[in-house]
């Protein structure tokens, strides 16, 4: 008997580890980053210590887009890029698109382990049904949409990424699902989405012929 992880989803610290600034730590200086490195000025240094609210550091992004009022996310380069992508395609945005095209760096997948047998398969038949929510092999019960569920929780289903990795903070690869849900997951988590709204696969145009989860996709 042995373990297996299945990696269903992606998180931006998703798994993402998100660089984070409380917002009241921006009024007396700057942050200034070069390559890998953030470089404090002295008086954040000390204002750090004596206010911790107003530091720098990592969180789930989830916990920091419910957050945004207090907490601002800061841009990330990556080696050999030329400047610095937010998880979004911008800084009020919350499309994850710069996450989902490999664009922004900081992400892993979820991974979730069980005890298999001989022919891979989960041991425990409720473990089996509950990863096979997520990776479509067992249909969800009646009312319950995984997939929406996924995209407001802050997590990235796997069929909304244009890239993907095998290892936590590996090499990005490009990466198609076989039943893309990037516009659903937009029209989810950002509440809006440019592709076009579908019922079937003939109301949607040439450039776009699937009708995927409501939305027409390019596959």
């Amino acid at each position: 008997m042995g373990r297996r992880h299945a990696d269903l989803s992606a998180r931006s610290a998703l798994c993402r580890a998100d660089l984070h600034l409380a917002r009241d730590g921006r009024a007396d200086g700057e942050v200034q980053g070069h390559r890998h490195q953030v470089q404090w000025r002295h008086r954040h240094r000390r204002r750090a210590v004596s206010k911790p609210e107003a530091a720098i550091g990592l969180v789930s992004a989830e916990v920091a887009d419910a957050n945004r009022a207090t907490v601002r996310t800061l841009a990330f380069q990556h080696k050999g890029q030329r400047c610095g992508y937010w998880p979004d395609s911008s800084a009020t945005a919350f499309d994850k698109k710069n996450v989902r095209d490999g664009t922004y760096h900081i992400w892993s997948p979820i991974h979730f382990y069980a005890h298999v047998d001989a022919s891979k398969k989960a041991t425990n038949p409720g473990v089996a049904r509950f990863v096979g929510y997520f990776t479509g092999e067992v249909a969800a019960p009646a009312g319950v949409d995984v997939l929406a569920i996924e995209s407001k929780s802050g997590a990235i289903p796997r069929c909304a990424m244009t890239v993907w990795r095998d290892a936590d903070l590996g090499d990005v690869r490009r990466y198609q699902p076989e039943k893309p849900c990037g516009c659903f997951f937009e029209s989810v988590a950002a509440g809006k989405t440019s592709c076009q709204a579908c019922t079937n696969d003939t109301s949607c145009p040439s450039s776009a012929p699937k009708c995927n989860y409501g939305f027409c996709e390019a596959r």
